[in-house]
């Protein structure tokens, strides 16, 4: 019952922090600061007694963390890193409550199914499905975030649920999870690649086309382990793909939407990307700021297009009951980590430690910082903090120490880390939601199945990076 009210409060809280977040935006009015601060510590208070008690000690750890450092400087004070901390991760926290809002518009119609259904004939061919697979699961994430690994996981499991060999295990979830790591890559509508774009100042269209990119160049990868894969045990999925297709397409009766669904699909996602570059390009607000609002707006329209009202305002009703309380491990790390951050930018301890590292890295021959900085994001993924949480405690360090690269190579450095950490931590939420869908251990689904994988792609991206900066 105490559960249960702590998430009710939780979830007022974290309604009233992102409301007010936007209308200091609009109002420009010195006085929302102070109650955004208030809302803030309020949804962190409830948040951590709503929390299991392993899920606690995280962001009890980045906190007393942030504590210790201003008990140990004079010149900050603790209340002045809570105070102003609460504040601090206002504009990502926006975008982490308002992003689900895309998937609503996912579930309205069986788009992936009836695109899987509508290319049946291209996808009878093991490495064409992997790579479709992999696609997808981007193309999703866009609307789903890490939701994507399940809906697309469940997808394919319809289709093959007769394979389960280890074989076909490992063909399904590395399929999927090196599809949602090359997302936080380029997908605009993954928060961490969001805020890595605006807190280093890079250009979106560069960051994009780069982060586009490296993940077709990490798909043809991933098509060349497939590849040795099946000439080393001497299989072939192609032959298991071809029957069970069949199957499913013979379970299925042929109607419009199966040609109209992948159209909407392709145009749903199109229109979300377009209309978040054209209204970035159009305003100089940020892009944390941009990617609520265009969705809001752009899920709006769908629902009065479809006319269906009703059903946005009823899937607003279900996700303020049921669908925010569950996010309050992600939001308690964020406000945990904005106290964590005003603290080391406070006492310039961020600066200090960056740059000593920033100059080991330059007196050695061959080495510069950019080699170093997506082993960092790692080290963070192996200690359980997710990307998100990573982008948020270096993003602003890297930026506060003026590198002499281009921003869109320090925002691929760092997002090339957040890859690396979901391909090989098996403490980061995406491999543990993955998990908890297939049934695998975290270190089966993540280190055992990626590690090559991930340092190929490590050394191929690098080399991309190291060219530019010649």
């Amino acid at each position: 019952m105490k559960k249960n009210m702590f998430g009710v409060a939780f979830t007022l809280s974290a309604i009233s922090y992102v409301l007010t977040h936007f209308l200091h935006l609009l109002l420009n009015a010195s006085f929302l600061l102070h109650f955004l601060s208030i809302s803030g510590l309020s949804a962190l208070l409830f948040a951590l007694m709503y929390l299991e008690k392993r899920e606690m000690f995280l962001p009890l750890f980045l906190i007393l963390f942030a504590m210790t450092i201003s008990f140990f400087d004079d010149e900050i004070s603790l209340a002045f890193v809570f105070w102003d901390g609460a504040a601090t991760m206002r504009a990502l926290i926006s975008v982490l409550l308002v992003i689900p809002i895309v998937g609503w518009v996912l579930k309205q119609e069986n788009y992936v199914r009836d695109t899987i259904i509508l290319l049946k004939n291209q996808l009878k061919n093991s490495k064409i499905l992997y790579f479709v697979i992999v696609w997808l699961t981007q193309l999703i994430s866009f609307f789903l975030n890490f939701g994507a690994l399940a809906v697309v996981y469940q997808i394919i499991q319809s289709f093959f649920s007769k394979q389960n060999s280890e074989a076909w295990q490992r063909f399904k979830s590395t399929a999927v999870l090196r599809g949602f790591s090359f997302s936080t890559i380029w997908v605009i509508s993954i928060p961490s690649f969001a805020y890595s774009v605006e807190t280093m100042d890079a250009s979106l269209t560069q960051a994009l086309v780069q982060g586009f990119t490296v993940a077709i160049t990490g798909s043809i990868i991933a098509i060349l382990f497939l590849h040795r894969f099946e000439k080393k045990h001497q299989f072939s999925f192609s032959k298991d793909i071809r029957s069970a297709i069949s199957e499913a397409v013979r379970d299925t009766s042929e109607n419009e939407n199966v040609h109209r669904n992948p159209i909407e699909f392709l145009f749903l996602f199109v229109s979300l990307l377009a209309l978040t570059l054209f209204v970035n390009s159009l305003v100089d607000v940020g892009l944390l700021t941009v990617i609520p609002v265009v969705v809001v707006v752009w899920a709006v329209a769908y629902f009065i297009l479809k006319r269906k009202p009703k059903k946005f305002l009823q899937e607003g009703k279900t996700y303020v009951q049921k669908g925010i309380a569950p996010r309050a491990r992600e939001i308690s790390l964020l406000f945990a980590a904005g106290l964590f951050i005003t603290s080391l930018t406070s006492s310039g301890l961020s600066e200090m430690l960056m740059n000593g590292l920033y100059k080991w890295t330059e007196t050695i021959p061959g080495m510069n910082f950019l080699w170093v900085l997506p082993l960092i994001v790692l080290l963070f993924g192996f200690f359980g903090l997710g990307p998100l949480t990573v982008m948020v405690l270096i993003a602003g360090i890297v930026k506060s120490i003026h590198l002499p690269y281009p921003p869109e190579l320090i925002v691929l450095a760092m997002t090339l880390g957040s890859s690396l950490s979901i391909l090989i931590s098996p403490l980061v939420i995406p491999v543990l939601f993955l998990s908890s869908v297939n049934g695998s251990s975290p270190v089966q689904n993540s280190v055992k199945q990626n590690w090559k994988f991930a340092i190929v792609l490590y050394f191929v991206v690098e080399l991309y990076i190291q060219l530019r900066i010649l």
